[in-house]
């Protein structure tokens, strides 16, 4: 898989014809939005469509078959768009069926929930792909909650790709010739269909480009965002269903994947040549893989997670619990005694004992710093 840095695409954009329009078609899902409170939030999902300054854009609406008056809505709100209403097996099979209806050459996905950041969003993704030639862009996105605020900057993290996606979909742009090589979504998943496309994607050599602008909105609490567990269950399953068989051993994944990866992912992916995921960025991770990882387990998405807590009991005497709320975790022993306390921000994580701060993670654009007490004692650039 082709890698592009930096330098090399800021060569490749000078490059770029501004005049060339390539047809984008945007993807939109829909199903009783009114019945389901949701068609106030459609109406920012289409705004952002048309308000956008790139000139050859086609929306397309898949609708679910609606009974609860949301065709009717959307003829009124989204004039500008090609609707199409008939029953379907759930979200992916609808983007399928956006997928064939499409007749541009790059596809977007955007939920009906969610909307673009900036009226450029597609300007700037098209200028990339153009100048790179790449299958496909992604870039960070802003997780924001009903009231439209911004809870969280979702990053962009290769590493994650051996778990779940690395980034939202609805940031990507993708080549429908490279959607339709590999078949599409699989219809069979309910929540995580799209990190098995993006695995497809690598795997069948897809190229990729980051873009370096927060390109969509993404509003938690959908229907992926409220169902963890099974999305991690499906992400398993992905994993399992494209990388199963037997390798050698491999001194790098025993050292840093052992307790987390299949062995025969690992190797896979390595042996994938998927350069961006693997060569350009993993080795930059080596060494703050640890926390990373610990952080993506053990406190995973903290700030998300509804005020609850986990009880460990030995027969009826409660020996241990987590209690979860915002974004802190607290370890308690025997329900009574804070053994220790993390508290998460979008850019630094906090370990904490008797409500002193014993150890800190920062993370920056291109570093990540690490803190004992307030002492920095280890910094990393990437």
């Amino acid at each position: 898989m082709k890698t592009y840095e930096t330098p090399k695409i800021e060569k490749m954009l000078g490059q770029v014809d501004k005049n060339e329009q390539i047809k984008v078609t945007v993807v939109t899902i829909t199903y009783n939005l009114i019945k389901s409170g949701r068609s106030k939030f459609f109406k920012q999902c289409i705004d952002s469509i048309y308000s956008q300054t790139y000139g050859s854009i086609e929306h397309i609406i898949i609708d679910g078959n609606s009974n609860d008056g949301t065709l009717e809505m959307l003829k009124k709100e989204a004039p500008k768009s090609l609707v199409y209403s008939e029953p379907d097996e759930g979200i992916y099979d609808a983007f399928n069926k956006g997928i064939k209806k499409a007749s541009g050459k790059y596809i977007a996905f955007l939920n009906a929930d969610d909307y673009y950041t900036s009226e450029k969003s597609i300007e700037w993704s098209i200028k990339y792909l153009s100048a790179t030639g790449a299958d496909f862009s992604y870039s960070r996105s802003y997780f924001v909650d009903n009231n439209d605020n911004i809870i969280h900057t979702s990053e962009v993290k290769p590493e994650l790709f051996y778990v779940r996606m690395p980034f939202c979909h609805q940031t990507m742009i993708t080549k429908k010739e490279s959607l339709l090589k590999v078949g599409g979504f699989d219809k069979s998943f309910k929540l995580s269909a799209d990190y098995d496309l993006i695995v497809r994607l690598i795997l069948n050599g897809a190229t990729c480009v980051e873009i370096p602008h927060i390109i969509a909105n993404f509003r938690y609490g959908g229907l992926s965002s409220s169902n963890d567990k099974l999305s991690r269950d499906e992400c398993e399953k992905i994993i399992k269903k494209h990388f199963l068989g037997e390798s050698d051993d491999n001194v790098f994944y025993n050292t840093f994947y052992r307790l987390y990866i299949p062995k025969t992912v690992f190797e896979k992916l390595e042996k994938s040549n998927a350069d961006y995921f693997l060569k350009q960025k993993i080795k930059d991770y080596i060494l703050k893989k640890g926390v990373d990882l610990g952080r993506f387990i053990y406190i995973r998405e903290v700030n998300f997670l509804a005020k609850t807590q986990k009880k460990f009991k030995l027969f009826f005497v409660p020996l241990f619990n987590i209690k979860l709320r915002e974004n802190v975790k607290e370890f308690y022993l025997f329900n009574k005694i804070k053994l220790m306390q993390i508290e998460t921000t979008p850019d630094k994580v906090y370990f904490k004992m008797f409500n002193i701060t014993f150890f800190s993670t920062r993370d920056n654009d291109d570093e990540k710093s690490f803190y004992l007490f307030s002492i920095p004692v280890f910094k990393y650039y990437s």
